[in-house]
């Protein structure tokens, strides 16, 4: 028979295993879920050239897209061509 002290180590310790059950589950459940977020995360943005950052301004206006994009500098190649 397990004396008072033993119960609540026991108790605690319980409490502890089903709290981070608990906690990796809805970790993998947010991992799972959210795949496009996880995949732009780990690939690092997407690189677009400017007919395709020009598609991008028609379909989302002055918005922001829904996924992370590389501009090259030729933008700021033409700025400096033009004087601004």
């Amino acid at each position: 028979m397990d004396n008072w002290i033993a119960k609540r180590i026991r108790a605690v310790a319980l409490r502890r295993v089903v709290a981070w059950t608990l906690a990796l589950a809805a970790g993998l459940l947010l991992a799972t879920s959210d795949h496009r977020y996880i995949a732009n995360f780990f690939r690092g943005p997407y690189p677009l050239a400017r007919a395709d950052l020009d598609e991008l301004s028609k379909a989302f206006g002055k918005s922001q897209p829904e996924f992370a994009s590389a501009v090259e500098q030729r933008r700021a190649e033409w700025q400096a061509k033009q004087g601004a």
